[in-house]
């Protein structure tokens, strides 16, 4: 998968804006105008996907890596 320039922003944009509704406060969080955001953002993420994609954090990522390794080891022990 290619890296998207400002992908992290994008969906972080289209989040907050999935979650909140609140057009002109997202656009003066992002910087963007009011016209911005609702052309390329609104009603891109479904409220859920948007949840989701704030409970990302350290401590998620760290569990996710675990169980992959352990899933690895276990695949590399059956073979």
């Amino acid at each position: 998968m290619a890296w998207q320039h400002n992908a992290l922003r994008h969906t972080c944009i289209s989040a907050k804006i999935a979650l909140s509704r609140n057009v002109p406060q997202v656009a003066y969080e992002s910087g963007n105008s009011t016209y911005i955001i609702t052309k390329h953002y609104l009603n891109l993420l479904p409220p859920s996907a948007a949840e989701a994609w704030f409970a990302v954090t350290r401590l998620a990522v760290a569990r996710y890596e675990e169980e992959l390794e352990s899933t690895k080891a276990q695949n590399r022990q059956a073979s």
